[in-house]
C-alpha cells in the first residue's frame, strides 16, 4: 500500500529538518504560513492533519487512508534539526543522520520497532554548493545492506536539478529529465512522499533533494535504457504569493494507457 508523505522527507519546507530555513527565501515569497491539513484526491489517497509545538516546528502528523490511520510523531536533536519519525508508537520510522554542516547525509527506513536493523537506507553526496550529486539505496536483504540502485543528479543555473540518471545492480539505467518548474513557493514535502517505504521517485521527491529547493518540478519524463518513454508526470499549480494552495498531477503511461491518472493534492492553512 502506498503511504504518501508530505512534509520533511519529500523537501522546502515550511519548518523543515532544521526548525528554521537554511536557505534564503526569493524576494517574491510571502510569509511563510503553516499547513495544518492537506488532503490527496488519488484513489487511495491521504488526508493529513498537522500539529505544530509553540516554536512552530512540526510535533505531529496523523494520516488517514481509506482504510488505515497512521500516527507520524517528530523528534528533533538538540540543534533543532529532525532526528526521528516514528510511526504509530515505534511500529516503524525513519531515522536521519547529517553531516557537520548538517546537510542529510542519510535516512534510514524501518517498519519494525526503531532499534532494529533498517528496512533500507538512502546515503547522500554533495557538490562544493551542497546540492545533492548521488544518493544510493541499500536494501537489507536478511544478512547485509545491499547496494540496489546509485543515482547521479544534473543542475541548471538555477540549481535545478534537471536529470536524474539511475543504475541499479543490475547495470539496468533508468533516466528522469525535468522539464520545467512552479514559480517559488513553500514545499511541505509530506504530501509528495511515503512513510513505510522507499516510494515511487524517491530519487526525487525526498528531504535531502527537496530540502534545497523552493520551486516543484512542473514536468517529469521518465525513460528506460532503450530510449522508450515509460511514464510523462505533468504538475500544475495554484500558488498566491508563495502560498501553495494545490498541485494538479496529471500521469500518462504512453505504454499502458490504462494506468493514466490524475488527481489533486490540496493545502489548507
Amino acid at each position: 500500500m502506498k503511504y504518501f508523505i508530505v512534509i520533511s522527507f519529500l523537501t522546502l519546507l515550511i519548518t523543515g529538518c532544521k526548525k528554521s530555513d537554511d536557505h534564503a527565501e526569493d524576494e517574491t515569497m510571502a510569509s511563510k504560513e503553516l499547513v495544518k491539513r492537506f488532503e490527496s484526491s488519488y484513489s487511495n489517497g491521504v488526508k493529513g492533519e498537522v500539529v505544530y509545538k509553540s516554536d512552530s516546528s512540526i510535533q505531529s502528523i496523523t494520516y488517514t487512508y481509506p482504510d488505515t490511520t497512521i500516527a507520524a510523531e517528530y523528534y528533533y536533536d538538540s540543534g533543532g534539526f529532525l532526528d526521528v519519525i516514528q510511526l504509530n508508537k515505534q511500529d516503524a520510522g525513519l531515522g536521519f543522520s547529517y553531516e557537520s554542516d548538517r546537510s542529510i547525509l542519510g535516512i534510514s527506513l524501518r517498519s519494525s520497532p526503531l532499534g532494529s536493523i533498517s528496512d533500507g537506507i538512502l546515503s547522500f553526496a554533495y557538490t562544493a554548493e551542497k546540492l545533492v550529486n548521488k544518493c544510493q539505496y541499500f536494501h537489507y536483504n536478511g544478512s547485509l545492506h545491499e547496494k540496489k540502485w546509485t543515482h547521479t543528479y544534473e543542475y541548471n543555473n538555477e540549481k535545478l536539478v534537471t536529470g536524474i540518471k539511475s543504475v541499479n545492480n543490475k547495470n539496468e539505467t533508468i533516466v528522469l529529465t525535468i522539464g520545467n518548474y512552479s514559480s517559488y513557493c513553500n514545499i511541505f514535502p509530506e504530501a509528495f512522499m511515503e512513510l513505510l517505504r522507499v516510494g515511487d521517485l524517491y530519487e526525487l521527491y525526498n528531504y535531502a533533494v527537496l530540502k534545497k529547493m523552493n520551486r516543484l518540478p512542473g514536468k517529469i519524463t521518465k525513460t528506460n535504457a532503450s530510449g522508450i518513454i515509460e511514464r510523462i508526470v505533468e504538475n500544475s499549480f495554484d500558488i498566491t504569493n508563495g502560498r501553495l494552495n494545490k498541485v494538479t498531477v496529471k500521469n500518462t503511461y504512453p505504454m499502458q494507457p490504462q494506468l493514466n491518472n490524475t488527481y489533486d493534492i490540496k493545502f489548507y492553512y
